[in-house]
Order: structure tokens, then sequence, then C-alpha cells
């Protein structure tokens, strides 16, 4: 009986939980504190402040720097800072992760701040951009749809943004170099002709290049080049933060034309939600899913590359509420979208972090600094900012990858190319939507096509292989053994179902049975189980006796609930290919067989 062959059976109830143990499992599994804070030891404690110091030393000076990438006054990369680790550690499940302002994300919020009119307004739309992203991860994750956020991007895809998107950060960045301010996109044009246009005023003597500025800038670039290249884990950034601090307050740098930061708040901003239209919603919508897109994809990826290192596993869905939170959170303390952050992640990850209590640490490191440095933070030259974005984006640009992408597969490849050139010349925001149309073509394309591999068996053995890959495989003369490699759905019947009647009619001599291998088909559709009852009539019109070998649960459960088994024959499903070649052998009354390819598609013959 098949159905007790596959188990398709009533399956019997688990032991039915409490409504008090249902509510304690919900709660342990929404904060993860509740699980680790019992097993917290002061091993744990120091090695999670330790890196907390760490990473907060690092993520000053880089949240006002991505802040001024963004568009936005410094200070407001302190605030978002503060309030999204520390959302981070009450639902987040990773120890690594270092949550708060990247580069990626801060070009894409750039686009639409730069076409305000002042710093309020820019700050205000941040904040927006913010609490709209938290909404959309807080739904994704209580709707568990971060499976398809986190996979929509194919890797390929995310190294030509990043690259590209790298490309246009140092761009960017460069107005900091010159002490001057560029206007417009951050695109390769606009930016072009902005770098160009300040070199080409400068030769006339009517520019307004501060020198000073430029030659601390590169300094400063080549000292956190060589820092890196020494030593990652000693904070280069907090260092030179505090010497340019003091010799701007000393030399009063802001008095010879050198850019600084300006007034930063010693307290944090009153809790309140952004003001801002309704209106702005459909203009922002799509800098609020590129965002998101590109930001949990990031933090993800990252999170998941220390847990594989422990045999550790990252709930998707539960870091995206943690993520949604931190940014709707912050969003009402004026801090704009934020995500996990590779570098600083990478120092926690080194410092041996046990807990997202180190996100906490990093917080009280970052308000302590606000508290009592604001004062000292306002002589911080601009160009020091500059020149670590300009260091971290160096970083991003990806050619190995490209290089290893051309060697495997072409399309990765175009994918990758079209990623990165989009990105520079048309803005991250684009980059990424054309790449996910892009994307949703090559799986489109993919699926509708699945392989239909025409199989030989091994001499001497039961196993069945792709003759293109095994040429020696034996074929049997009237009988053609396939498999598709695919589930088999509306979008890719009909292309089997074409493939399957090559088979019929190219095959010579005559075939007389078809076994299909279902061991690559892992689901069907209604449309699926349509098309293989129609190819069994037919099979039936022309006397060729149809076989189904290991045929999974899922599509036998769909063919026998739907009486298209009793089409076939029960008698016709076998577990092995290897049996039912020779049931085969007996019905045709030959047990001779040979070594040509009598059944094959044109493009796999081999004879």
């Amino acid at each position: 009986d098949l159905c007790t062959a596959y188990g398709i059976c009533a399956i019997p109830s688990e032991e039915v939980q409490t409504k008090g143990s249902l509510i304690k499992e919900f709660f342990m599994k929404r904060f993860p504190p509740l699980v680790w804070l019992k097993e917290y030891s002061f091993d744990c404690f120091k090695n999670d402040l330790l890196g907390g110091i760490m990473v907060g030393s690092m993520v000053i000076p880089q949240g006002m720097a991505y802040a001024l990438l963004a568009g936005l006054l410094p200070k407001y990369g302190l605030y978002s800072v503060f309030f999204a680790p520390m959302c981070y550690t009450l639902l987040g499940t990773s120890p690594e992760l270092s949550v708060g302002p990247v580069a990626m994300v801060s070009l894409i919020v750039a686009g639409p701040l730069s076409e305000l009119a002042n710093d309020e307004a820019a700050a205000e739309a941040a904040s927006f951009l913010a609490l709209c992203s938290g909404i959309v991860q807080l739904i994704a994750g209580l709707l568990k749809l971060g499976f398809i956020i986190e996979n929509i991007l194919p890797h390929s895809v995310i190294s030509g943004f990043t690259s590209g998107a790298a490309v246009l950060i140092i761009l960017s960045q460069l107005q900091h170099l010159f002490g001057v301010k560029f206007s417009g996109d951050k695109v390769l044009p606009n930016m072009v002709k902005e770098v160009g246009g300040t070199l080409i005023k400068e030769f006339r003597g009517e520019g307004e290049v501060n020198w000073l500025t430029f030659g601390m800038a590169a300094g400063m670039i080549a000292i956190l080049l060589l820092g890196r290249r020494i030593n990652r884990r000693f904070p280069t950034p907090l260092l030179l933060l505090i010497l340019t601090t003091i010799a701007s307050y000393l030399l009063d740098f802001e008095g010879k034309g050198v850019k600084v930061v300006g007034e930063v708040d010693a307290s944090f901003p009153t809790p309140r939600f952004p003001h801002i239209s309704l209106d702005h919603i459909a203009e922002y919508a799509s800098v609020v899913i590129v965002s998101t897109i590109v930001g949990v994809s990031e933090s993800i990826s990252v999170a998941k590359t220390y847990a594989a290192r422990k045999g550790a596993r990252v709930k998707v869905s539960q870091e995206m509420l943690a993520l949604g939170m931190g940014n709707f959170v912050g969003a009402m303390f004026q801090a704009y979208p934020v995500t996990g952050s590779l570098s600083r992640t990478a120092v926690n990850g080194s410092m041996g972090v046990k807990t997202p209590m180190t996100s906490l640490m990093m917080s009280i490191v970052v308000m302590i600094t606000v508290s009592f440095g604001a004062d000292l933070l306002h002589h911080l030259p601009n160009a020091l900012l500059g020149s670590i974005v300009i260091t971290a984006a160096m970083s991003l640009v990806d050619i190995n990858t490209a290089i290893k992408m051309y060697g495997v597969h072409h399309v990765d490849f175009l994918q990758l190319i079209v990623a990165s050139v989009v990105t520079i010349f048309l803005g991250p925001v684009y980059g990424i939507l054309v790449s996910l149309g892009l994307s949703l073509c090559v799986i489109i394309y993919r699926t509708a096509r699945p392989p239909v591999v025409v199989l030989g068996q091994l001499e001497d053995t039961e196993e069945f292989a792709d003759v293109q890959l095994w040429p020696e495989a034996i074929m049997y003369q009237n009988v053609a053994v396939a498999r598709v490699d695919g589930r088999m759905y509306f979008a890719n019947v009909n292309w089997i179902r074409e493939r399957l009647g090559k088979m019929i009619a190219l095959t010579y001599p005559p075939v007389k049975v078809i076994i299909l291998e279902a061991s690559g088909v892992n689901a069907i559709d209604a449309t699926g189980v349509h098309m293989i009852e129609e190819f069994a009539q037919e099979c039936k019109r022309r006397d060729i006796k149809l076989l189904f070998s290991m045929v999974k649960r899922a599509v036998m459960d769909s063919l026998l609930r739907t009486h298209v088994s009793d089409v076939i024959g029960e008698a016709n499903f076998f577990l092995t290919t290897s049996e039912a070649m020779d049931h085969s052998l007996v019905h045709l009354d030959r047990k001779q067989f040979t070594k040509e390819p009598h059944c094959a598609f044109p493009e796999h013959s081999n004879a």
C-alpha cells in the first residue's frame, strides 16, 4: 500500500502544552536575555565589557563620520549608536553583532536628504526613514518573512552593489578632504563634475580648497591604513580623534578655515515621533525598501558568519525584530537607519564577547562620551571623519569576487557588473532596484527551465548518472530514463512536458518504457499534477509503459490525493531506479543491453 510505504497517515498528536508553559516559551523566544542571564558569569561580564569599550571607542568616530556621509550633522550619528544597541541587547540573538550606522545604509539615506533645505529638515526626514524602516522590519519579523529579505539578493548582486557604492562613498568624501561642499546627487557623473570643477577653479586661482585640511586628511588616511595593517584591534580612529581634537582646540583650526563638527549637545533629545507629512511616504518608499533590504542582508550575513564558527544558528525573524525595534525607538530620538556593522562585529568577535550585553556596554561608553566630551567634540575636524569613511570604503571594493564570479558563472558575473555600474551611475537606490529586477528575471528563467537529464546505469552497480557527466553509463534499448532536477509547478511544466515529449519522438529504436526518477523533485503543484496525468494518458495511448522511481513523500502525497497514482498504476512506482529498470527488462522480456545511447535528447547523445 503506497500510503503506508510513504508514511501518509495520521500522525499522533504531541502532548498538549499548558497555557503557562506556552506563555513562558513565548517570552523566552522573544526576549533572549531571559535565557542567557541565567548562566551569566563574571567571565562573561568581563569579556562583554572589554568588547563594549573597544567597539565603543570605534563607533564614536564612525557614527559621526557616517552621519556626515548621510548628509546629517555628526551628532545624529551619536544618537544612532546609543539607542539601537540597547534595543538589540533586549531582543538580539548574536553576541558579536554590533548595531549602528554603516556606510551602505548611510549612502542610501543621503539621496533624499541632499535635496532638503537645512540640517533640521534633513534630521527630521532621516528619523522618518528610520521609523518606516523599523516598522517594515518589525512587521516582517512578526510574520516571519525574514527569509525573503535575507535571500532576495544573491551574493553577486550584493558584491557588485557594495563595490559600486564604495566608489561613490570615496568620491563623496573628497569634499571633506578639500574643505569644500559638493552639491547634487551622489552619482558618478555629478561627483566627477564636482571634483573636476573644484580642481579647475583651484588651478585658475579661484578655488576654495583648504590645503591645511587636505594635508591633514592625507596624513590621517595614511595613518588609518597603516594602523589597520599593523593591528586591526587597535583603536586608531579613536586615537586620531583625541589627538586631532586637542590639536584643533589648541591651534584654532576652525579659525584657519578648517571645517569642524560644531556644536554637540551634552544631552540626548526628548523622545517624539518625527514630524513629517504622509505625502512623503510615497516619496521615500523606495529608499525605505532598499535600505531595509541592504541593512537586513548585511546584518544577517555578518551574524551568520560568526554563529557558524560556534556551530550556532541565527534566528532571522528574531533578528529582524531586534533591528526593527532599534530603528523604531531610535527614530523617536532623532536617529537615522542602522544595521549590523561588519568591521565592528569583527572586533567584538576578536574580543571573545559572550552575550549581546556587550551592545549595552557600548551604549554606555557613548553616553559617557557625549555627556562629558561634548565641548571637545565641537573642535573635531570633519577631515578626520571623511578620512575614516574613505578608509572604510576602500576595503569594500571587492575585485576578487568579480574574478571568481567570471570563472564560475557568466550570469552571476553579469549581475555583479550590472549592480556595480547602475549603482555608480544612477545611485544606490536604482542600483538595488535594477539588480533586484534582474535577479528575479534570472530566478524565473532558471526555475522555468529545470534540467531534465538523461540517465544511464553505471556498470556493475545499481546507480544511475547523467550521461553527459558519465558518458560510459549504460543505456538500454527501448528504455528511457530521465530525471527532473527541480520542483514541478505552473511556470515550468510546459518546459518539462516538452522535454519528455522529445524523449518519445526522437528516440530510436522507439521507446517502450519511460522511467522518471523523481529524486530531484521536492514539490509539485496542481498544474504539475495535471501535467503528469496528461503525460501518463499519452503514454498509454502510445503503448509506452511509464514508471516512477524515488518519488519523495510530498510529491507522492499529491499524486495519491488527486488519484493520479491510479492513472499511472500503483504497481508502477518503485523505491529505486534500479528496481524500475529490472521491472522494465522483465516487461520487455529482454536481459541483453547495449552501451549505445539509444534513448537521449539530441544534446545528450554521444553516439
